[in-house]
Parts: C-alpha cells; structure tokens; sequence
C-alpha cells in the first residue's frame, strides 16, 4: 500500500514537472524580438534613436551594435528615468513572466547626411549584432529623418503636458493673426483611428489655464486631460477649416492614442509630428510642428500574445 501511494505521488511529481517544463519552453522565444518603430526624427549631427526589444528573461542576449547601411552608428544614451540600467545604452523597461522588455540607445552619425540633397531619409531595416554572437537584419518600422521643418512659427506654446495612458495637450497663443488651413500629421495611413486630435479655441477657458500657471495654480495633467469623451474641443476630422485667430487668441491641441489592447500599434513605438499649417496676415506661410510620443504600456496578456506570434512565424 506504501509503495503504491508512493509510485502515484512520484508520477504525480514527474508529471507536474512535465507539464511545467512544457509551458516553460511553449513560452520561451527562438530568437530576441525587435518591435516596431515610426519615428520622425530631426536632423543634427548626432541623432539619438531609441530602439525596444523583447529577450527570455532567463536567457537573456543583449544588443551590443547596430548598423544601418551607408550610415555610421555609435552606441549612445537618451537619458531619462529606467526600470533598471544595465550600461549606459541598455536599459530593461519592464520584466515579465518569462521576458524581458529592454532599450537599446545609439547615435546615427548625421554629418555625411544630405550631401546630394535634401530628401527625408527612410530608414526600416537595420544589422543587429547580439551579444550570443547572432546577427540579425530586422525590419524595425520606418525611422525619417528630415533635414529642414522649414518652421515659421506665429504660434507659440505657452504649455503642454501628458498622462501616462497617452493623452497629451498642447496650448498656443498667436503671436500675429493667422489662417490655420490644416493640421496633419505623420504616419497617418498607419496610425490610422488609433490616434485622435481636438482643437479648442474656448478663449476663456484656455486663458484661464494660463492665469493660473502664472499664478503657481497649475492644474494637474488629469484636469486638463481626461477621459478623451469629455475633453474639450471639436474632432480634427470634422473640418472645420480654416481656422482663424487673431494676435494674442489661444488654441487648444488635444490628442489621444487609443489601440485596441490586441495590436500592431499598441505594441509599436512612434515619434509623431503634429504639423499645423496656413498664411499669417502678411501672406506669409507657415509651419508649425509639434513633436508627441506614443510609448506603449506592454501588459502580461499582450506580451503573451506577441511571444505567440512570434513561435508562430507572424511577428
């Protein structure tokens, strides 16, 4: 009787530990996934790129170089507050059950850039050397690099802000009276219902704000942007231009990204231009640019996801 319980409570044993192992490897990526990025990026001569990449937790491989053909690339740091930093160009972002979510920060050398002309540069394939000795060429999204905005700017920003679930406002006051014609933005075709914009031209409301920033009486990001239903102003495709403001009116930019949890974009990274463009009284035209970022927040479920795509050949 003994030696049976004890022969059951051993295959018990044996097979708790084979189910377990078997979830463990069904979990475990083949290789390192290099998610997707759309970035506009300006030009200078050192232009600090962030990249994100998923790595097993308990096996990890490190970006140690990137090459980018007829380019000259150096590892670099954009700065800012990690999760963990492991040199000054690797940071872990985030850890999961069974992965991890690390950056890599290099330098795109930008002085042998445009010497034949001024043309955006595209960039969607980079060399990715590993610190396990693999190297792979991954489509990383499309970074543009443009060498002039060719900015006139009669709005000026007088405040801005964001929340951590991708809600950002940018407030404009008109330094001479302008048409706003149009307002478009990059990576429309891609980015496509995910990301919304509202204007405000509520001049009461928007002074308002100003006067109590001027009086140390800031409101917080959640005042000024809530729940996208119940933040003020009008749709950007309700077309409602041109829109006119004279010397000292203000103009309110709201924008939300919103992906569906199950995504390609809520597991992208984008640098997105809010471009404002028209005529000034004097005929002039200009471009007013506004730079956001888009940074994903990766849950366990969508990670999951993402590491299942990836055993299945899809990612």
């Amino acid at each position: 009787m003994k030696k049976s319980m004890f022969l059951t409570g051993m295959a018990l044993i044996l097979i708790s530990f084979g189910v377990n192992l078997i979830y463990y490897v069904l979990h475990q990526l083949d290789e390192p996934i290099v998610l997707k990025h759309y970035y506009e990026l300006d030009y200078r001569e050192e232009i600090p790129v962030e990249i994100f990449y998923v790595t097993n937790r308990y096996e990890p491989a490190n970006i140690q170089m990137i090459d980018i053909p007829g380019m000259n690339t150096l590892p670099g740091n954009t700065g800012g507050f990690y999760f963990h930093q492991d040199t000054a160009h690797q940071n872990i972002k985030n850890e999961y059950r069974h992965q991890v979510l690390k950056s890599y920060s290099f330098i795109i050398d930008g002085q042998n850039l445009f010497k034949e002309n001024n043309d955006p540069i595209a960039i969607d394939e980079v060399r990715i050397h590993f610190s396990d000795g693999t190297v792979k060429t991954a489509d990383i999204g499309q970074l543009i690099i443009y060498k002039d905005h060719q900015e006139v700017r009669p709005l000026n920003q007088q405040m801005s802000g964001s929340s951590n679930r991708n809600l950002d406002w940018n407030i404009y006051v008109a330094n001479k009276p302008v048409t706003i014609e149009k307002i478009n933005y990059s990576f429309r075709n891609i980015l496509d219902e995910d990301f919304k914009i509202k204007l405000s031209w509520n001049q009461k409301q928007l002074q308002s704000y100003y006067d109590d920033l001027m009086n140390n009486r800031r409101h917080s990001d959640r005042d000024l942007v809530k729940e996208w239903d119940e933040t003020p102003g009008v749709n950007l495709n309700d077309e409602r231009f041109p829109v006119q403001l004279d010397e000292g009116e203000w103009l309110g930019v709201y924008s939300a990204f919103e992906p569906e949890e199950i995504s390609h974009n809520a597991l992208s990274y984008f640098q997105v231009h809010v471009k404002m463009s028209g005529v000034t009284e004097d005929g002039e035209s200009f471009q007013n640019w506004m730079r956001i970022n888009l940074n994903p927040y990766i849950s366990q479920k969508q990670m999951d996801h993402l590491v299942q795509m990836a055993r299945e050949g899809d990612f």
